[in-house]
């Protein structure tokens, strides 16, 4: 079973070695490791280019966005099967192989992923998939993916592994978007194909990594918040939703309505929360950011994201 693994790399110079060894590490080793530069300014590139690996190719292009390069890198597979990892990160040597092993169990999913943990200046905290239908299985379909995902972030970009079909069918990572872009993804990829997970750790996400994406400050028009509510109008227009996918939802327009708290935008936040206080799944969030609506400017934007 071959894997087509895919970097994308923008001025991550100290910490792209550290991903590329992990998937040279791995023990299954039928693999393709396709290195996407996108446009970097600092030698991260040329650290790519120094492992001699005939499996390993790099990729250059003008900067466009870590979907574009993620997009370059899938249109470059030549696997069946696409897994990403970010130039932050890296995968335990067992990852593909406990891919593998999903796959071979759950061969009509789309999606495959495995637990993860995350390091920061807090330590480490694992995340599994506890709480729901799943927790003592150590390999599972996913029910409900959109159910499983409300409370807990499920899949990460460097935690996924996905059938190469399954982009052709869902379209691939929107390149207007550079927060919540790879949930984006596997959204679409959820309402196509079931979910498949390993309550594995598989994965190894670094906080505070370099240049980390989620501690850049981010447009409200470049998140998937900004799009949600036009993506759950249509979804009710086209026929009926299952409840946990517009709960789904609901927690991301929550968000769009955090954005909206941070940036001063409060009455505009409390129109859009009150039109979700049917909410029974998010209520907590939803009456804590309407309740943040009312504080002093320098606790908005300290308390919008924080969990």
């Amino acid at each position: 079973m071959k894997f087509s693994v895919v970097i994308p790399l923008y001025n991550k110079e100290k910490s792209v070695g550290r991903a590329i060894e992990s998937v040279l590490a791995q023990t299954h080793t039928d693999f393709e490791l396709i290195v996407v530069d996108d446009g970097s300014t600092d030698g991260g590139a040329a650290v790519a280019e120094t492992y001699k690996d005939e499996r390993l190719r790099v990729i250059r292009q003008s900067n466009a966005g870590v979907s574009a390069a993620r997009n370059a890198g899938i249109a470059a597979a030549a696997g069946e099967f696409v897994g990403f990892l970010d130039a932050d990160d890296v995968w335990l040597p067992g990852y593909l192989a406990l891919m593998r092993e999903l796959i071979s169990r759950f061969p009509a999913a789309g999606v495959y992923a495995s637990a993860y943990e995350s390091i920061g200046a807090g330590g480490v905290s694992a995340c599994y998939a506890g709480g729901t239908e799943f927790e003592n299985e150590r390999y599972a379909l996913i029910g409900d993916y959109f159910a499983a995902s409300i409370h807990r972030c499920l899949l990460t970009a460097s935690s996924v592994v996905v059938r190469k079909k399954v982009f052709s069918e869902a379209g691939g990572f929107n390149p207007a978007l550079s927060r919540g872009e790879d949930r984006d993804m596997w959204r679409r990829a959820a309402l196509l194909y079931p979910v498949a997970f390993a309550n594995e750790i598989g994965a190894r996400i670094y906080l505070d990594a370099e240049n980390r994406a989620c501690s850049r400050q981010a447009k409200l028009t470049e998140s998937t918040a900004f799009f949600a509510e036009e993506v759950l109008a249509r979804a009710k227009a086209e026929g009926t939703v299952n409840p946990s996918y517009e709960e789904y939802m609901i927690k991301v327009i929550i968000i769009k309505a955090q954005f909206l708290v941070a940036d001063g935008r409060c009455a505009e936040a409390r129109r859009l929360l009150r039109k979700y206080s049917c909410t029974k799944r998010n209520r907590k969030a939803l009456v804590r950011t309407y309740l943040l609506s009312f504080a002093p400017a320098s606790w908005r934007r300290k308390g919008a994201f924080s969990r």
